[in-house]
């Protein structure tokens, strides 16, 4: 995109230059990138906070945390602010090796430096705590999060039910409900969670409950979801509820797996061995 500019004797303005870096950041070629943006300082465009953030996010991801804090001490240092992108990058950073103490204390810095943490900056913190086994501090960054005016919606509502239910310490019914309370309309990844935890549970009922309940908003199951109701389904010895969830995937185009197939093969038989046995 940028030769093809230069050939055009086009040039190319600070936005169109973040735009090629985020998109190099973002396939990994981060040599490319910072060539883009030695390129900008080169042309007298000074690179803007959106361009450092690309560049510190990439390479935090690709484990190269030196450069990434000697980016975000340049940035400081030519009078650009950290915005919320910057945040996350290293709540993101911190939160993939655990250590949500110093991301918490990076946040509480960012903020008394007049900075508000957004919906995004926010749910990666609840993220975190939920890793690391901190359920109060989650729970505490939920409510904050409901008494701002960026709200909390239901993405963020996916990665407390997702995490609270990891614990093994709730009901699901509870966060269902919860949700309800809120006014959340749920997604597909809240159906997704809620199924194969009601699976989980055995609470087989109340999960093609809400299999019927996702289809009527149109959404789809996703492949682990209904590999796990037909895998409990079976173990339980519902044949026909089994090939009723199969027939529905079949007329959305979803084609069972071989490993499907063998555990309703496996129901069927030692079903019919129960018949006769039993007769």
């Amino acid at each position: 995109m940028l030769q093809e500019m230069e050939e055009k004797c086009v040039s190319p303005n600070v936005v169109v230059y973040a735009s090629i870096v985020d998109r190099y950041t973002k396939k990994g070629l981060l040599n490319e990138a910072m060539n883009v943006m030695k390129k900008m300082v080169q042309r007298n465009i000074l690179p803007n906070v959106f361009v450092y953030g690309s560049l510190i996010d990439g390479y935090f991801k690709a484990g190269q945390q030196g450069i990434a804090l000697d980016l975000f001490k340049e940035m400081k240092s030519v009078g650009l602010e950290e915005n919320n992108f910057a945040i996350d990058s290293f709540v993101n950073n911190f939160k993939r090796s655990g250590r949500m103490e110093e991301a918490n204390e990076l946040l509480k810095a960012m903020m008394s430096r007049g900075l508000v943490p957004d919906r995004v900056n926010d749910t990666s913190m609840m993220d975190g705590f939920l890793k690391v086994g901190k359920e109060l501090d989650a729970f505490e960054m939920a409510q904050e999060m409901t008494e701002k005016s960026s709200g909390f919606d239901i993405v963020a509502y996916n990665v407390l039910i997702n995490g609270l239910l990891k614990c093994g310490k709730y009901e699901s019914e509870s966060f269902y409900t919860g949700m309800r309370e809120l006014g959340l309309v749920p997604d597909s990844a809240t159906f997704n969670t809620m199924i194969n935890a009601y699976c989980k549970e055995g609470n087989l009922e109340n999960a093609l409950k809400l299999l019927n309940e996702m289809k009527s908003y149109g959404l789809l199951p996703d492949l682990i979801t209904r590999k796990i109701l037909v895998q409990r389904l079976c173990a339980a010895g519902e044949i026909q509820k089994t090939m009723d969830v199969l027939n529905d995937m079949l007329v959305f185009g979803f084609h069972p797996t071989p490993t499907t197939h063998k555990a309703v093969l496996d129901a069927s038989s030692k079903s019919r061995t129960t018949c006769r046995d039993g007769a």
